[in-house]
Formats: structure tokens, sequence, C-alpha cells
């Protein structure tokens, strides 16, 4: 996936997620809610803080921004906790990735201009966008995913399988350091997962890619 735009909230503060060394510059162009606080966390062994997205106010909400929020607290929680155990993302995932997917490494040299990592860390941060923002924002996601595809498959020559196989691989990583009994956090990591797969496998069939 191409680098995301940032965007500005209502007060007009830039939001930036700085999820240890792996996850920074990961950016969350969320909209603030009505009656809400922002809540910083330091995360990760960088120690750096966190203004990741902005908390209702759960005594001023409908029933169904309740169980948003509630979602958005699961998942929250989940990146919490990969950020401090994994660190560096970027290191994990393509190892997985290359093993999974050898013809990508390839593709990563060719467009990466003498500079791989740096286009590893893009794509990282790319679909730690389209994590975060899938409660929040499903819509916003999903047009993301309607333009990246065609463009990786068109233009950049990246199969299909190759494209979904980073979400998985990152997906992957992220869901290992859930701890058995935390079943609310599998089955929210693994209905993104599934909602991505959808929103991509319906891109490729629109544009007639494989």
């Amino acid at each position: 996936m191409s680098p995301l735009p940032t965007g500005r909230i209502d007060d007009g503060q830039m939001r930036t997620c700085h999820f240890a060394d792996g996850f920074a510059g990961a950016m969350c162009s969320l909209r603030a809610q009505p009656d809400t606080v922002c809540a910083p966390w330091t995360m990760g062994r960088s120690g750096r803080k966190v203004e990741r997205r902005m908390l209702p106010n759960t005594e001023a909400m409908t029933e169904k921004e309740r169980v948003k929020a509630e979602r958005t607290a699961i998942l929250d929680s989940i990146l919490t906790r990969a950020a401090d155990r994994l660190g560096d993302l970027r290191e994990p995932v393509m190892q997985h990735y290359y093993r999974r997917f050898p013809e990508a490494l390839a593709l990563f040299e060719e467009h990466g201009l003498n500079n791989r990592q740096k286009l590893e860390g893009e794509m990282i941060e790319s679909v730690l966008y389209c994590i975060m923002s899938w409660i929040e924002n499903p819509a916003e996601v999903a047009i993301v995913l309607f333009s990246t595809v065609p463009h990786h498959g068109d233009t950049l020559k990246v199969p299909v399988r190759c494209f979904t196989g980073l979400i998985d691989t990152a997906i992957d990583q992220i869901a290992a350091t859930l701890p058995p009994e935390a079943s609310a956090e599998a089955a929210l990591l693994a209905e993104i997962r599934d909602s991505l797969r959808k929103e991509t496998a319906d891109a490729a069939d629109y544009y007639h890619l494989t």
C-alpha cells in the first residue's frame, strides 16, 4: 500500500501514532467525537508518548457509540501489547513475509529504489493505518484499498496474493502476542483481518486483478 496522508481533528491538533520503533510514523486521521478526552500513553521500548485516539466519555454515548468505544478499547489493548512485546514490527513481519512470499523480495528491491527498508517501513505503516482505522471509519479504509489494490496490481505488478499476504503477516505477528485467554481480542483481530481481506478481494475482482 502507498503511504497514507495524515489528517487533523476538529481541534486542529495532529494525532500521530508512535508504536515503539517499528510502529513509528503510522498516522491516524481520526476525527474527534463530542465529549471526548485525550489519553496519552507511553508505549514500547522507545518510551514515546502516544496520542493514539480520543477516548469518548461513555456517559454521553448512545448504545451504538458505546459498542464502538468498547471495540476501540479492545483494539487499543491489542496494539499496546504488540508494541511492548515486538518493538520494531518491520523486522519480524518482513522476515515471515519473505519466507511466505519469496517473490515479494524482488518487488521490494525494485520499487524500493536502493532503500528497501524504507519502503518496508512505509508499507507496514499503511497496514497499521488500515487496522487502526477499521473500527472508527471502515468506509475510509475501503476507499483506500479500492485505490491502492489496482495501483499495486496494474502499475507496480504486485500480485494480489502478495498484497493481501503482507496484511495477513502483520496481523499474524500482532495476534501472536495475544495471551490464550484473550478471546475477545482474538475475535476482533480475526474480524478485522476478514474485513480487510474482503475489501482487497472486492477491489481485485472489480479490476480483474490476480
